[in-house]
């Protein structure tokens, strides 16, 4: 009987627990690269990038249009490597300043939503950033892959700092 009780109490603390984690979560994007074409992946110094024109493909929404400047989110992405599934999530804020904005300021926040060590994560949501028209020169340094990719981060941009995954599933909850 006593066990009985026990397992009761815990079923009941189980699932008050996940009725809260789950109260008022509102899914408010989605996307899925296996919904698009896998060849549009842009690859650039051990980074995966999806760029405006991946992402809003197949009228997806821009993230603009549906986030709020100081409100807090959950970012879930869903990764496939090999045929292992992985899930790595953050509660972080969308971050955007638009009093004083500067656009050839390199540190100006053009709108974020990111993991905090920035190992993925939504860039430039709102503004594009500054770009340097110095910045390739005329030795001819880099290839057109590699700016492809450099000019790739300075648009409304999502980026993963691993390259060898086969499928990415974004998801991003409101609370």
């Amino acid at each position: 009987m006593k066990k009985t009780i026990i397992v009761l109490i815990c079923l009941m603390t189980g699932f008050a627990q996940f009725s809260y984690l789950h109260a008022e979560r509102r899914l408010i994007y989605s996307f899925d690269t296996a919904d698009h074409n896998a060849e549009d992946w842009i690859y650039y110094a051990d980074q995966l990038i999806f760029d405006e024109a991946y992402l809003c493909s197949d009228s997806t929404s821009h993230l603009r249009d549906v986030l709020t400047q100081g409100n807090t989110y959950l970012l879930k992405v869903t990764h496939m490597a090999v045929g292992i599934e992985q899930v790595d999530s953050c509660f972080t804020t969308f971050t955007y300043v638009p009093e004083g904005y500067d656009p050839e300021d390199p540190y100006v926040d053009n709108g974020t939503l990111a993991f905090s060590d920035q190992s993925f994560g939504f860039y430039n949501i709102v503004n594009s950033a500054f770009q340097d028209p110095d910045l390739f020169g005329e030795d001819g340094d880099y290839t057109e892959e590699e700016i492809e990719g450099i000019l790739s981060t300075y648009d409304y941009c999502f980026i993963m700092a691993e390259t060898s995954y086969t499928r990415i599933k974004i998801e991003i909850y409101e609370y």
